[in-house]
């Protein structure tokens, strides 16, 4: 069951990143086609797989055996939205600067097919938990969506009319990523348990910390060239 629920939400994401990029002027201009990028839509699934498995087993470290080892094993443990979400983000920023696309607008098209499917990701994997898991899942569709309304009513708009500065909408997205994950991750609602250190709370923490510095150079830059 969780294997088609994640199945049809990759050909809910491949779909909805072709409607998003198909007609982009920016991407016909510069020579960039649909299958260059589905190209690198699926590098970032098998890098965000990748992450997603070791970053489970990196947040719940095995007592015994290799992480490295159990990553690749299929029978052994889960996997994480949190290294799936960061690590398929890390991969596409390794390949598209290496083969000098236009960074931002990708990331930002690609944050917005993300975006499609988290609430409806949420939504299905809640019919597998029993509760308090149930309610937790359900809350996390309905922030999603609510996000996914605003992006597409109030930041898609100006991504295509270039009045937003590329790849801001990602870093707003990663932003509000890190610090709910954060949130619950700290303040555990399913055990009752508050953990302040952990392996977990400081990638999230960092994710959140670099993504702020990161938005605020990028206004920085767009003031200082308007002056």
């Amino acid at each position: 069951m969780e294997f088609a629920i994640f199945f049809l939400l990759i050909i809910i994401y491949l779909y909805v990143l072709y409607k998003l990029v198909k007609d982009d002027y920016v991407f016909i201009r510069k020579n960039i086609s649909i299958e260059q990028i589905f190209d690198l839509a699926f590098l970032a699934l098998i890098g965000g797989t990748f992450f997603s498995r070791l970053f489970y087993f990196l947040f719940s470290p095995l007592k015994t055996g290799n992480v490295f080892f159990a990553t690749f094993s299929p029978g052994i443990g889960g996997f994480s939205l949190i290294g799936g979400v960061l690590g398929g983000l890390l991969t596409l920023l390794v390949v598209i600067r290496l083969k000098k696309a236009p960074l931002g607008r990708l990331l930002d098209f690609f944050t917005l097919a993300l975006l499609c499917i988290l609430p409806i990701g949420f939504l299905a994997y809640s019919f597998l938990q029993k509760q308090p898991e149930l309610y937790l899942f359900l809350l996390y569709a309905v922030l999603y969506f609510v996000l996914a309304l605003f992006y597409f009513k109030s930041l898609y708009p100006k991504i295509l009319s270039k009045t937003q500065k590329e790849g801001n909408s990602t870093l707003l997205f990663l932003i509000f990523f890190s610090l709910a994950s954060l949130c619950t991750a700290v303040i555990n609602p399913i055990k009752g348990t508050i953990t302040i250190l952990s392996i977990e709370n400081l990638v999230l923490f960092v994710s959140f910390l670099i993504s702020i510095s990161l938005l605020i150079q990028q206004e920085k830059t767009t003031k200082s060239k308007k002056k």
